[in-house]
């Protein structure tokens, strides 16, 4: 009893979620239920959470920073990553990062994902005042800024009631549809970054030449509006990061019995803001015909969402690593996402 009395009053530090910023919020409090058998380990991860707001990051990027920010010789894929800025329980001004997506079959989107703690303050909301609370900004490859809102939460994994990492997902409806000439949203897989790795670099294509082109240019990649306060970098979310160095764990098979997938990503750094950051795959393929019916295209798949950094990475100051991070797969809810696509794009 005494523990269920406990969890009633237990509320959970999220990693990503607010501009880092001393005047401002540095946490988003979750009430958490029904808990069940995982309730110890579900404290522990609270704790650890705990810890690291509270005694950890100084809003600065940590020593060996790999990120680079978007400029016009980044990947062009980048503009389908925008900014959600939003007003938080504390009417505080708070930010996340939000990707436009399709299948690759419109003319245009008005479907994005990020992740469902990104959008818990907005329940408070009537829902026909939702627009009026959230701000989002893509930039297009052109440097036009586009500006939109929310106009309806499709689907939310409720991750404020399980705080598993699998159900951090919200697909949200924009206020107006964004056309391909405007920016072209990211076409998203059910797949994990781990299954591409293996297959480019599966050893039964070692003497292939068009798979060693693949090869030479495979990459994964997360991105997002990390809140850091280094001019040169994140300059607190201004602007947009992506660290291109990123390696997918492979799931172990415990992972595999496990009803949502939680993707776990070393090698590359994210920051606060950067939750809901999309997690991408790229690389070049040869033998993928383009629609002029020539040979040979850049592969980008968004395979996931950045969610938070890995609890079980910390420091020696109690922060958490921030080269360790925790992807919630599109595989979790492709099926949500596809009918959302297909009823508004």
């Amino acid at each position: 009893m005494k523990s269920y009395l406990v969890l009633s009053f237990l509320f959970v530090f999220t990693a990503f979620h607010n501009v880092a910023n001393a005047n401002e919020v540095d946490c988003i409090h979750a009430p958490v239920d029904n808990l069940g058998e995982e309730v110890e380990s579900l404290i522990s991860f609270a704790r650890d959470f705990d810890k690291a707001s509270k005694d950890g990051w100084n809003g600065y990027a940590q020593a060996g920073d790999s990120r680079k920010v978007r400029n016009n010789n980044s990947p062009k894929w980048l503009e389908a990553v925008g900014r959600m800025d939003y007003v938080n329980y504390k009417n505080q001004k708070s930010i996340c990062t939000i990707n436009l997506v399709d299948n690759g079959e419109s003319n245009g989107s008005k479907v994005a994902i990020t992740n469902s703690h990104c959008i818990e303050d907005l329940y408070r909301y009537n829902r026909n005042n939702i627009s009026s609370k959230v701000d989002i900004t893509f930039t297009s490859n052109s440097g036009k800024k586009i500006k939109v809102s929310i106009a309806d939460i499709f689907d939310d994994g409720n991750f404020r009631y399980s705080l598993d990492r699998g159900e951090d997902y919200a697909i949200l409806i924009l206020d107006r549809t964004i056309l391909k000439s405007e920016i072209k949203p990211l076409v998203y897989e059910a797949d994990l970054a781990s299954n591409y790795r293996d297959f480019v670099f599966d050893p039964e294509y070692d003497n292939d030449p068009e798979m060693l082109k693949s090869r030479r240019t495979y990459k994964e990649t997360i991105a997002g509006h990390s809140a850091d306060k280094n001019e040169n970098l994140g300059k607190r979310g201004e602007n947009l990061t992506y660290d291109d160095n990123c390696k997918a764990q492979e799931p172990t098979d415990e992972d595999y019995e496990k009803d949502n997938l939680v993707e776990k990503v070393s090698n590359c750094f994210s920051y606060r803001g950067s939750s809901g950051g999309a997690f991408v795959v790229s690389y070049f393929d040869s033998e993928e015909e383009n629609s002029n019916g020539t040979y040979g295209k850049q592969i980008n798949v968004l395979v996931g969402i950045n969610a938070s950094a890995d609890p079980d990475k910390l420091l020696k100051n109690g922060d958490f690593d921030n080269s360790y991070s925790h992807v919630t797969p599109v595989l979790n809810f492709v099926d949500s996402l596809d009918e959302a696509v297909k009823l508004y794009n």
